[in-house]
């Protein structure tokens, strides 16, 4: 329960401190976020470790 708190939180504050400017991202939905945002280090990480 903790971490998802932490993890909704986080999300927050990216969107009003580094996204309130860009349209598509100052209000999009969490699985528009964890697409467009956070796939892209996971994916790379994926492929340092192979």
């Amino acid at each position: 329960m903790l971490a998802s708190n932490l993890a909704a939180d986080l999300d927050a504050w990216v969107r009003l401190l580094a996204l309130h400017d860009i349209d598509g991202l100052a209000d999009a939905e969490p699985d528009t976020m964890r697409f467009r945002l956070y796939h892209v280090p996971a994916c790379l990480t994926k492929h340092a470790r192979s």
